[in-house]
């Protein structure tokens, strides 16, 4: 028996795709591993434990992962709670880790090293970020004993970036999981969404996302009279929302854009399975946690083929070239608004799709890597 430290520190008081994902992780990998103990590390502000079994431990800590604080300090936490293993769901390590203790990491993606202007909020966030990236991703690439990937792409990206032995690298996708979504109510200003016609955009808001690409797509179609009574819904943490109603106001479009915001798991679901389609024209993917999520909800996906994401839909969305042309999303809505086959075909396509990806099966490889990790 060993004891494996988790890190959940991504789990935060609002709902961001890397929380979401770790969180979900932990729920399996607590169903299927009944031999090890495992010591869960907490944000302070989130002290009511994610697991509650008694071979989970859930200890708080009050700075954040990405942190300088964590490089400096966190090394005497895993030292304090004898962690034999430790998983970073993200790429950073501290410094000065315990004698023998095994470590491994997840990589989502890079884009603090290869499009730091495009991962943060304002520019000289993404600056600061590109240099402290650049430095943690090395490092705890470097020391990691094992290394997972959520995507191919980003396994390629890793070996391009940071020779890794192929030995020590692992490639596991991410799954989804919506009856946990869809036990809570559904706010009344989202139900009444449930007898329009609508576009959804979600996602955090950043320039890598590219939400001011669906944006002035939207306003492209509006144009036509055929299209006045289409709505565009963005939902999301959003750290470009300002800037986006600027964008808004500035084309004449306020009255058909809503910006809900954050919205709760059985909100996104209702809206998924209302809306016309997903717009995800990202300038880069990881992964693209809300491509599946729509998949699973029978939601048709329009989707750029950028990073992971023609690895990720394989087929079933609806797939732009130049994530920068805003005639080609435009087309792209035209054609999904339009035309109902097409949106039907890639309906049961991302029905087919979202078979692939699975919390259980990800858990178990996830497990198979612990393993190996503390034989070897």
């Amino acid at each position: 028996m060993a004891i494996i430290g988790f890190d959940a520190r991504s789990v935060r008081t609002i709902s961001t795709g890397l929380g979401k994902t770790a969180r979900c992780l932990l729920k399996k990998i607590s169903e299927l591993d009944t031999n090890n103990q495992y010591v869960v590390f907490q944000r302070k502000e989130l002290p009511e434990p994610l697991i509650k079994l008694d071979r989970f431990r859930t200890v708080l800590v009050g700075y954040d992962i990405a942190s300088l604080r964590n490089q400096f300090l966190f090394s005497r936490v895993l030292s304090e709670y004898n962690v034999d293993l430790y998983h970073s769901p993200n790429a950073f390590l501290p410094f000065a880790l315990p004698t023998g203790l095994k470590t491994i990491i997840t990589i989502h993606d890079f884009n603090w090293v290869q499009r730091p202007a495009l991962a943060a909020a304002t520019t000289w966030q993404g600056h600061i970020n590109g240099i402290y990236g650049r430095f943690a991703h090395r490092y705890a690439v470097s020391r990691a004993n094992h290394i997972v990937c959520v995507s191919n792409r980003t396994r390629k990206d890793l070996h391009q970036l940071y020779p890794a032995d192929p030995k020590t690298v692992t490639t596991i996708y991410h799954g989804y999981e919506l009856d946990s979504m869809e036990s809570e109510t559904v706010a009344t200003k989202v139900h009444e969404l449930g007898t329009r016609r609508y576009i959804l955009s979600v996602g955090n808001g950043r320039p890598y996302k590219n939400p001011e690409g669906t944006v002035k797509a939207f306003s492209k179609i509006k144009a036509d009279s055929n299209n006045q009574d289409v709505l565009l819904v963005v939902v999301g943490r959003g750290d470009s929302t300002p800037y986006l109603r600027r964008l808004v106001r500035r084309h004449g479009i306020g009255d058909s854009v809503l910006f809900l915001g954050m919205v709760t798991d059985s909100e996104l679901v209702f809206l998924f399975k209302n809306a016309l389609f997903l717009s995800f024209p990202s300038r880069w993917e990881g992964f693209g946690l809300p491509v599946i999520e729509a998949f699973a909800t029978g939601c048709p996906v329009l989707a750029s083929t950028a990073g992971s994401l023609p690895e990720i839909c394989d087929g079933a969305a609806y797939m732009i070239n130049d994530p920068e042309s805003i005639t080609e999303i435009a087309h792209g809505f035209d054609s999904l608004i339009h035309t109902s086959s097409l949106r039907t075909q890639l309906r049961k396509r991302g029905l087919q799709r979202a078979q692939r990806f699975n919390w259980n099966i990800a858990a178990e490889q996830y497990l198979a890597v612990y393993n190996s990790t503390l034989i070897h």
